[in-house]
């Protein structure tokens, strides 16, 4: 696992961190719940549409796709918890399936949750053209570039207001978590 540190420790990039494993089985349940076919009226967001596949609803079905999702979710929560040296929990993650055409706005993801303190997200596949995640620092913009099996972990304030580029064309798929230094904020489904 390559780990590689961006503005001021408020961003980091963790490269090779996730099997193929994980990743094939995670791609396979998105695709299963999913219709890969664009809709003709294609909404903003993947949420809108089905797209977006919560924890909760994983933990209640396929105990093969939720162990490799809990198995994930684990991994990065300890990532998380070595970049910013203290514990965290993991309070909401989902498997989102981006579409071309789609793109998410500049925000933070502590607009609505306070108690969002740190974000990550895991790219799933490749072979797909946009769908950059880019973060807006105090020290510049980070662009990062989607790679298979590697996770980007940044503050969820607004020294990190981050959003997606539009996805051009192919399929983006993420594992997406926002994590809470309070306990009483952790999503636990098992």
């Amino acid at each position: 696992m390559k780990e590689t540190t961006m503005s001021e420790q408020l961003i980091f990039r963790y490269e090779d961190c996730i099997q193929d494993r994980e990743l094939a089985i995670l791609i396979n349940h998105i695709k299963k719940e999913t219709k890969l076919n664009v809709p003709e009226n294609l909404a903003k967001y993947p949420w809108f549409d089905g797209d977006e596949i919560p924890f909760y609803k994983i933990a209640k079905s396929d105990s093969k796709v939720a162990n490799a999702f809990a198995f994930c979710r684990d991994r990065i929560t300890q990532m998380v918890a070595i970049s910013y040296q203290e514990v965290v929990h993991s309070v909401y993650s989902d498997l989102v399936l981006w579409r071309p055409g789609r793109s998410q706005e500049e925000h933070t993801d502590d607009m609505n949750d306070d108690f969002r303190k740190y974000s990550a997200i895991l790219y799933l596949n490749e072979g797909y053209e946009g769908g950059e995640t880019f973060i807006n620092t105090p020290q510049g913009t980070y662009i990062s570039k989607p790679k298979a099996g590697t996770v980007i972990v940044f503050t969820g304030d607004d020294r990190c207001k981050h959003g997606v580029n539009q996805v051009v064309s192919g399929n983006r798929m993420t594992m997406a978590m926002w994590f809470a230094d309070d306990v009483k904020h952790a999503e636990n489904y098992f």
